[in-house]
Order: structure tokens, then sequence, then C-alpha cells
């Protein structure tokens, strides 16, 4: 099996592992910027994926906090 196949086979298990969990995974910038949300962030937090990639991470895990420091959290 070749290199390239692996590494295929081994993201498409990855996937299927992240799309599948009960828990939310997401992955945001340093500013907050959702880049990726799990199917289960709907479930858990009423918000589809899609939703959650056109607003700021900061307002769905601290919405008391100012965007500044929240923002600094990521950072560290």
């Amino acid at each position: 099996m070749s290199i390239e196949v692996s590494a295929t086979n081994s993201d498409r298990r990855f996937r299927v592992l992240i799309e599948h969990s009960p828990e939310v995974i997401a992955l945001l910038t340093a500013e907050g910027t959702v880049l990726y949300a799990s199917p289960s962030i709907e479930r858990v937090l009423g918000y589809t994926p899609q939703e959650c990639m056109a607003i700021n991470g900061c307002a769905v895990i601290a919405p008391g906090e100012s965007r500044h420091h929240c923002t600094g959290c990521f950072r560290q």
C-alpha cells in the first residue's frame, strides 16, 4: 500500500470518527473564527455547523465575555 493511499484511508477513518462523535469537536483560529464544527454541535448548542462558521466562536463559547478576553484565551 502506498503512502498516499494509507494517508487517505487514515484521513477517512478520522473524519468518520469526528463526524459521528457525540461530543462537539471544533477547530477555531486564535481570533475565534470557526474553521470546522462537528455535526453534534447542532444537538448540543442548537447551531448547525454552517451557522457556527458564520459567527465568531467567542459568541458561542463565552457569550458574556468580551471578544478580546476570549481570543486571549485562544492564544494561550
